[in-house]
């Protein structure tokens, strides 16, 4: 697995996935839809690994985006979430019905995809070319979790790219880390991420040791 970390960190540090927000405290999932429907580029695709999205269901959100959505893409289009472990899927007249009998298992490009912090593993769609996925950062996120949710996007580096997204709190985290490193601007680049992920993995490592040390 250190190989194909290497190979996914690699991908990572492209210039197409500098691309890094952070949102104002306490703000609610329609907040965090509006910023990522408003971002500059299309995001087809939210990997919650972070669980940002406390205040709601799995299937809130996907109306959600899809009313948001209203003003900005054609009428064929579909929010795909899961519900436990069932794939649905919520189309424009809110209508939710099992994904693998949908037209939209067929149309993938017509879909965009809402995957929570349990669905940011194991899972495996083929996404469309061209797809950009929002990716959320959550307290204490280890380098295990962060690959695992940034690998659903299967092309990175070859057609897939993402966006970084982290609440109020996580950001200071980054900014104060990036404080102790030689480039100490207030510009937060993936690599400041990425320092983030490592600082995290290494504090569960030692608690793990000191846990199993007691």
């Amino acid at each position: 697995t250190s190989k194909i970390d290497a190979i996914v960190v690699n991908n990572l540090l492209k210039n197409e996935n500098e691309n890094y927000q952070f949102l104002l405290i306490n703000v609610t999932s329609e907040y965090i839809l509006k910023q990522i429907v408003d971002y500059e580029e299309t995001i087809h695709v939210i990997l919650d690994v972070g669980a940002l999205f406390i205040d709601g269901t799995n299937r809130d959100i996907a109306i959600q985006w899809l009313n948001l959505l209203s003003d900005k893409n054609t009428i064929d289009l579909y929010v795909v979430y899961f519900d436990s472990d069932s794939i649905v899927v919520c189309d424009r007249q809110l209508y939710h019905y099992p994904f693998v009998t949908s037209p939209a298992s067929e149309r993938l490009d017509s879909c965009i995809f809402y995957l929570d912090k349990i669905h940011t593993r194991r899972t495996d769609f083929k996404f469309s070319m061209g797809f950009k996925a929002a990716v959320t950062l959550e307290n204490g996120l280890t380098k295990d979790r962060f690959i695992q949710a940034c690998m659903r996007m299967r092309k990175l580096g070859n057609g897939h790219s993402l966006t970084f997204w982290s609440s109020y709190e996580i950001h200071e985290q980054i900014k104060t880390l990036k404080t102790k490193s030689p480039n100490k601007n207030d510009f937060i680049k993936f690599i400041d991420i990425l320092r983030w992920v490592y600082e995290n993995t290494q504090k569960s490592t030692w608690e793990g040791l000191h846990h199993w040390a007691i």
